[in-house]
């Protein structure tokens, strides 16, 4: 699949957050790496860097490339993005649709709760929690396809760094900027 699904000569999207393994031109891999947000910040400071992979396995990995013409999507815990992604998502509207569920609750309305469960939860990487029902469900791993099926009326996804406001901007995207936003 790749990277740049709708690319045009009127549209100019930015991809981040996708589930795979980037296949490009690498120009290094980096271990130490505990998070996406770290990865996304390696890429920005790596010359000549465009895209990203950030392998979540219990060896996680930063992949950096040049080029990313297509994902491959057989690397369950790897996720994939470009130079320009924001480090952090908090509060994007929708849920994830495909990720590894660790527990769902009721958190009697109350997103704080959520996030704070999240952080209680040493593999906790996402939550998603749901206004009208007061359902909070925490992720190890989260991807929001774009398909439409991943959107709802009362839900928003958080990263486990924005529990407990300890994310901020410019790092916090508080939007679905992880699937198509446009570039600035």
């Amino acid at each position: 699949m790749s990277i740049h699904p709708k690319k045009g000569p009127n549209i100019n999207i930015l991809i981040c957050g996708k589930a795979g393994l980037c296949v490009g031109e690498s120009l290094g891999a980096f271990e130490g790496v505990d998070d996406k947000s770290t990865c996304v910040e390696t890429c920005q400071e790596t010359d000549g860097c465009e895209f990203y992979t950030f392998d979540a396995s219990s060896d996680p990995f930063c992949f950096v490339y040049s080029t990313c013409p297509v994902v491959d999507d057989s690397c369950a815990s790897c996720t994939s993005g470009e130079d320009e992604c924001p480090r952090v998502i908090c509060r994007a509207p929708g849920e994830c649709a495909t990720g590894f569920l660790l527990d769902e609750f009721d958190s009697r309305g109350d997103p704080a709760a959520c996030g704070e469960a999240c952080l209680g939860s040493a593999p906790c990487r996402w939550y998603t929690h749901f206004e009208d029902s007061g359902k909070c469900v925490l992720y190890e791993t989260c991807h929001i396809d774009g398909d439409g099926g991943d959107l709802c009326d009362d839900c928003l996804t958080s990263e486990r760094t924005c529990a407990g406001g300890r994310a901020s901007p410019p790092d916090c995207a508080h939007e679905i900027s992880h699937i198509y936003a446009p570039r600035k």
